[in-house]
């Protein structure tokens, strides 16, 4: 049986199931509504008229999403050394 492919969204949460920090995947979510029917009469997936159900996945939306995570990683990463860099040299004028 012919079963397309449907888009997953990767749903974070703060901390590790098993204790401590970091941040692990709670959840897929797989859109269910997200086929649009395609003419393909040369498909050996095609119904009685000659569509068949893709995925109605834009790959712009796609890069731009990527994008966004990426740009708030590199953001994240940027905060975590200025607090090492700023705990480093607190401890420097402590010592």
């Amino acid at each position: 049986e012919y079963d397309p492919y449907r888009r997953r969204a990767a749903m974070l949460a703060a901390g590790s199931p098993e204790g401590g920090m970091g941040v692990h995947v709670r959840d897929i979510q797989i859109e269910q509504d997200s086929l649009v029917p395609k003419y393909m009469p040369e498909s050996p997936f095609r119904d009685a008229d000659g569509y068949v159900m893709v995925p109605d996945i834009d790959p712009t939306v796609e890069w731009v999403n990527g994008m966004q995570a990426s740009r708030a990683y590199e953001a994240n990463v940027v905060a975590a050394e200025t607090s090492k860099n700023m705990l480093a040299q607190a401890l420097r004028l402590l010592a």
